[in-house]
């Protein structure tokens, strides 16, 4: 056509947009996702409304990614909820995995406060819809038992390491951080309990959201010191923003620095292993729009996954998980130009 514009590509490489598969968005975000190469996002949990924000989205009304799948957010009542959406008993639970399919929304994600002895009738019922289950681990619950009872997948990967400690930690609380910090690092990945776990999550078709990146942060910055995670690119920021990335994450003293920094590389470990053993794992940031993907995948690679396998997880694997690989994830003629 005569109205193409020409992109003069010499010295440059092109490449499939890339899939956030862990993101909140809003109207201020889009553009960030854009900017740092993220043509296509997950959002995993908001409010009713996101559908009018991806239609806006797509119009080009505001600039921002497509949003190839929605997942809505139960949780349960208490002081810790997220108070997104609260349910009180199960009856509700139930009305709102209706009201969410009736949305179009194609995943649930359960939060930290439902109570365990919901999660069975919750996830019969959504898989009756069609939809996946997802989310935290509930607190005093392992994931051991939340895959049993149906979930599909699991976000972060601390909710991987808590499963080996103990179903009596309160993990609505910051515990959920700290005991993975404090004693991830006696994870032994060749123990039976241990491998076991992975077989369960290879029969069961598990997907893991590892959200890499924000544990690095919590796990081995220190106050006073520019966090690792950030390091590459905060001079983009205004002062008032910098100054974030010299809280050090976790309140960490003494033999501690050692120990947590120790836990966060048995993390990266068990995210090798898993990709080698064959589990499904996704690149996801729960953060900082287009800035902290490239951190994710950075620490893949630093974990052990070949950077080519990574730059695939980053857009024709996650195009195929999301359902849209028949259009995006990968440079082909008749594909839409989803590219960067």
């Amino acid at each position: 056509a005569n109205d193409a514009e020409l992109i003069d590509g010499e010295g440059k490489t092109l490449m499939p947009g890339m899939f956030d598969m862990h993101t909140h968005n809003s109207k201020f975000r889009g553009l960030l996702h854009l900017a740092g190469g993220v043509t296509s996002v997950r959002d995993l949990a908001n409010n009713k409304q996101l559908k009018n924000l991806a239609a806006q989205f797509d119009s080009n009304e505001i600039l921002g990614p497509h949003i190839v799948i929605y997942i809505g957010i139960i949780d349960g009542p208490g002081p810790f909820a997220n108070q997104r959406n609260v349910i009180e008993n199960l009856e509700e639970g139930l009305a709102e995995l209706q009201a969410y399919k009736d949305l179009g929304y194609q995943q649930i994600k359960l939060y930290s406060s439902i109570k365990p002895e919901w999660v069975p009738t919750l996830t019969e019922k959504a898989h009756e819809l069609g939809m996946r289950i997802s989310g935290h681990i509930p607190a005093y619950m392992t994931a051991t038992q939340a895959i049993n009872q149906g979930y599909n997948e699991i976000q972060h990967i601390n909710m991987l390491f808590l499963n080996f400690m103990s179903d009596t930690i309160d993990t609505r609380t910051p515990l959920r951080f700290t005991m993975p910090a404090q004693h991830g690092a006696d994870l032994d990945l060749d123990s039976k309990e241990y491998l076991d776990f992975v077989q369960l999550l290879k029969s069961k078709d598990i997907l893991i959201d590892p959200t890499a990146a924000i544990f690095e942060n919590m796990f081995v910055s220190q106050s006073g010191e520019s966090s690792p995670t950030y390091q590459m690119v905060e001079d983009r920021f205004p002062i008032i923003e910098q100054r974030g990335f010299y809280s050090g994450g976790l309140e960490k003293k003494g033999e501690q620095i050692a120990r947590y920094k120790e836990s966060y590389d048995k993390m990266l470990s068990v995210v090798f292993d898993l990709f080698q053993k064959g589990v499904a794992i996704v690149p996801g940031t729960d953060g900082l729009p287009g800035f902290l993907y490239h951190r994710e995948l950075e620490l893949y690679v630093k974990a052990g996954i070949p950077a080519a396998e990574v730059l695939k997880l980053a857009t024709f694997k996650s195009a195929e998980i999301t359902g849209v690989s028949e259009f995006v994830g990968s440079v082909e003629e008749g594909k839409q130009a989803n590219l960067i």
